[in-house]
């Protein structure tokens, strides 16, 4: 009678955990926690596993070798390709943090397109035994929920998959908006614009939300109707025309762009996206490198305990934005 060889992926199965995670398991790892490696024992022993005497003597022959043991490695999903991520400042400050974090806790990271068609099959080749989502807007739901997650750790940064089970790294934007209120107040401001590129309404939607909301909180503080620039109000004339009607003598932007207008130079005024260029414009800057860092950080603690996302509810992880002053504010 011929019987089939137990394996790690029989292990991995029983356990909850990745194949990869139960080799590092089994070799005492410390970057997996005492608890798991002893239930991994446990079930191995259970199983009647024993290791591939060929695979035994590759990985002695490694290990007498002069060759650097591989470090684990962590699959980073992009919406688009890696060079053109790398370009943007937002999205590269997210790279060199999940970089940093990788670096910090010996992990290797390998970059992987959400819209290939062959995505799930190419996490499977990689072996990796985790993966960080990058914030993805416009991203196909169908395609993100056919994601392993019952098989791998997974981290989200941002709030685009907050309907699937993951644990997610955002951005504090109640925080950001509680304290713009009062930095306002400060200032002497009562009527409070928000003004917006109308291709942004639906990413800050949220934003809009929270400031109406602390606004209605505080009896000296009125938000009015914002403004949403188009090609045909895109002007300074209309931006003055809403300043007068709406009696505005404070302005929120989405952007440091939107407060290039001559009539807005007057009164005090900050961008929630404060870029490093906004030397000018008083604003938040949202720390995406920190937030990159945090979703590696997050993820390892993940790995450690051999929990995959569906385990426990949903996490979210808030992280704040640092106020850069400047003479609008």
């Amino acid at each position: 009678m011929v019987h089939n060889r137990i394996t790690l992926n029989d292990i991995a199965e029983r356990c909850g955990i990745s194949a990869a995670a139960v080799s590092m398991a089994l070799k005492h790892s410390p970057r997996i926690s005492a608890k798991t490696r002893k239930r991994v024992d446990k079930i191995a022993k259970e199983l009647g596993y024993r290791p591939d005497p060929l695979l035994a003597a590759l990985a002695r022959r490694r290990e007498n070798s002069n060759e650097k043991p591989s470090k684990a490695l962590i699959a980073i999903l992009l919406n688009e390709p890696l060079d053109q991520a790398r370009q943007h400042w937002w999205s590269g400050d997210y790279l060199r943090g999940l970089s940093k974090g990788a670096k910090e806790l010996g992990y290797s990271l390998h970059y992987l397109e959400i819209a290939n068609e062959t995505i799930t099959q190419r996490l499977h080749d990689s072996n990796a035994i985790g993966m960080v989502i990058f914030p993805m807007r416009g991203i196909n739901l169908e395609r993100a929920q056919e994601l392993p997650f019952t098989q791998i750790p997974c981290v989200a940064i941002g709030q685009e998959l907050s309907g699937l089970p993951i644990d997610r790294i955002s951005l504090d934007f109640y925080d950001i908006l509680r304290d713009c209120c009062t930095r306002m107040q400060d200032a002497g401001c009562t009527r409070i614009g928000f003004i917006a590129s109308y291709g942004k309404t639906n990413v800050l939607a949220s934003e809009i939300g929270a400031l109406q909301a602390w606004c209605l909180m505080s009896p000296k503080l009125t938000c009015v109707e914002p403004l949403f620039l188009t090609n045909k109000n895109n002007t300074n004339q209309h931006v003055a025309d809403w300043i007068k009607k709406k009696r505005i003598n404070g302005v929120v932007s989405a952007s440091s762009n939107e407060l290039r207008f001559t009539c807005l130079k007057k009164i005090p005024r900050c961008t929630l996206i404060h870029q490093k260029g906004d030397k000018d414009v008083a604003g938040y800057d949202r720390q995406p490198a920190e937030r990159g860092l945090a979703a590696i950080r997050h993820l390892h603690h993940r790995i450690q305990f051999g929990k995959h996302s569906t385990d426990t509810p949903p996490v979210d992880i808030r992280i704040g934005a640092q106020w850069v002053p400047g003479p609008s504010l």
